[in-house]
């Protein structure tokens, strides 16, 4: 991961993609139902790898329209990497320090993840912002799915996001990703969900940022959020879109 485009939504997906059965996804046992009482919902979406200048001169259609409708710009992750003190340094930039900065919404002096070991850990002084809504009202139905297992699972150390919310799934891949995101967010009613997409860190890292297939990769992840949107957007219950009328 060198940067990451992260992008906050209120909730929608899918014309075309199948629904996969939600127990096929839980790690034990049968699937909870996600039964979340507020109106107002909250869907935050990151894309591992993702420049938001290239996202912007790309032909992604789903996140431009997103942008205007939304709030956008251009920012940094680590503030500095040579500082005297080691409380005050910044990080690697790799998914384990970047996905704790985004998730606890604290930098690394804090939440004191610097690598992909996470060594030194501290998320139970700083949790993942979904932590922290159960640990406040558990009341409120939480979710998120991640390709990269280490968000939300104890894989390499990782649990940035622990078992103490409603329903947490590594998925392993982009493709399971999406399925999860259509079974949970278009068929059931969290309150708060998040999603991590991996694949356009993989085109950086392969091709760099510069190439075809990054710019492809994009437009995948484009398509695979639009639908995801189509999904939540047929929910029968499916409120307007914030900053729309109907």
């Amino acid at each position: 991961m060198r940067k990451i485009a992260h992008l906050a939504l209120a909730g929608s997906l899918a014309a075309g993609t199948f629904l996969v059965p939600a127990a096929a996804f839980a790690a034990d046992g049968e699937a909870p139902v996600l039964q979340g009482t507020r109106t107002d919902k909250t869907l935050v979406i990151g894309l591992d790898g993702a420049r938001l200048d290239k996202i912007e001169a790309a032909s992604t259609p789903t996140l431009h329209a997103l942008m205007q409708r939304g709030t956008s710009g251009h920012s940094l992750l680590y503030a500095t990497s040579d500082a005297p003190e080691v409380s005050q340094r910044g990080a690697q930039t790799v998914s384990g320090a970047g996905w704790s900065t985004i998730l606890t919404g604290v930098w690394t002096d804090k939440h004191n993840v610097r690598d992909n070991t996470f060594a030194g850990k501290n998320y139970a002084q700083y949790p993942s912002f979904l932590d922290r809504l159960e640990q406040v009202d558990p009341s409120i139905a939480t979710f998120a799915a991640s390709t990269w297992a280490p968000i939300t699972s104890s894989a390499s150390n990782g649990d940035i996001v622990s078992d103490g919310i409603d329903l947490r799934i590594a998925t392993g891949s982009d493709v399971k990703t999406e399925q999860a995101a259509i079974t949970y967010l278009g068929t059931q009613n969290p309150d708060v969900a998040f999603l991590h997409l991996d694949d356009i860190d993989g085109a950086g890292h392969s091709h760099g940022a510069d190439a075809a297939q990054y710019a492809a990769e994009l437009e995948v992840q484009d398509a695979r959020i639009g639908r995801i949107l189509a999904a939540i957007d047929a929910r029968p219950t499916r409120g307007p879109r914030a900053g729309t009328s109907s």
